[in-house]
């Protein structure tokens, strides 16, 4: 080791280095992704099943959908779809966590102050617009995976994540990988905004008087982590049901778009759903995902802040 240059000053430097908040996050993030995906896909499954299904209902809702699947495609049929996320929603959401408290520092201005309400929801709002662009193809991919009922791969229209993008991407051009790109950005703008939110304000409402929120526990963490992931999906469960049947028209042409505006079929997606269902159509699949909401961000937000508290 040179002269001067000591393990102290060498931790200094990795500490105060302008980059080092930014890869820790985005560590911390891939941690938090896999722990997400492992709980929560079943769930998911269910939850995209019955938002996808006609008025001619397959399932009676989510236990059933549940049981049929189980028991026609085995345990593995819940887990459908998940090369795909397993693969690229550690990496969604180290972008999330990453562009969130990248945007909290920006707001700050590079202060020790705490951001204030309205700065984290913009946080976020901007860390949903972030993760849009990389979560649109991924969950089109997801989606035409998991509303496959057949038990075995080879009668499946898809074979797997690969199979199916490069099918896409043949028969559509690569436009068409980004089909459902405009209803997930409406989607993930308010949900990051509220969960961000409501995570943060959780954890001050539980840390005592006198105390940081850096000294809560992980029953506390996984209780504001689970608090802020059901809430999150109330203000734009609707629009993620729009997303799923704009995602899962293989035609793509189910659904018009209005010329003057770039809406991606939102419109006539949710003039279709109004008319054969009404409002309850765009809540379909909500009890599955609501059961899912809660341990899947629990866990996701306990591994993100105990990782990052053992980089720290």
């Amino acid at each position: 080791m040179a002269e001067g240059c000591d393990a102290s000053s060498v931790e200094n430097m990795v500490r105060d280095h302008p980059n080092s908040g930014a890869w820790k996050d985005f560590a911390a993030g891939t941690v938090a992704g896999v722990a997400i995906t492992l709980v929560g896909h079943p769930f998911d499954t269910i939850k995209v099943r019955l938002q996808t299904q006609s008025t001619n209902a397959k399932f009676k809702g989510g236990l059933d959908c549940a049981v049929q699947t189980v028991k026609k495609e085995g345990l593995l049929g819940l887990y459908k779809g998940m090369g795909g996320p397993v693969c690229t929603v550690p990496l969604v959401n180290a972008i999330v966590f990453a562009s969130y408290e990248g945007a909290k520092r920006f707001l700050v201005g590079g202060s020790d102050r705490d951001a204030t309400r309205s700065e984290l929801v913009m946080a976020g709002a901007f860390s949903g617009v972030v993760n849009s662009v990389v979560v649109s193809p991924v969950e089109l991919i997801k989606s035409r995976l998991q509303i496959q009922y057949e038990a075995k791969k080879a009668m499946s229209r898809y074979h797997g994540p690969v199979h199916c993008a490069t099918e896409i991407i043949k028969t559509g051009g690569l436009r068409a990988i980004m089909q459902g790109m405009v209803p997930t950005v409406i989607r993930e703008v308010p949900a990051y905004a509220t969960q961000f939110y409501v995570y943060e304000r959780c954890k001050e409402i539980l840390t005592p008087a006198g105390q940081s929120t850096k000294d809560l526990g992980p029953m506390s963490l996984m209780c504001c982590g689970g608090t802020a992931g059901l809430l999150c999906w109330f203000t734009s469960y609707p629009q993620d049901v729009i997303k799923s049947r704009i995602q899962v028209d293989v035609t793509g042409q189910k659904y018009p778009r209005h010329s003057f505006l770039p809406d991606g079929g939102i419109v006539s997606c949710s003039k279709q759903i109004w008319k054969a269902e009404g409002w309850r159509g765009f809540w379909k699949g909500f009890s599955p995902c609501a059961l899912r909401a809660f341990p899947a961000n629990a866990a996701g937000f306990l591994a993100y802040e105990t990782t990052a508290e053992l980089l720290r």
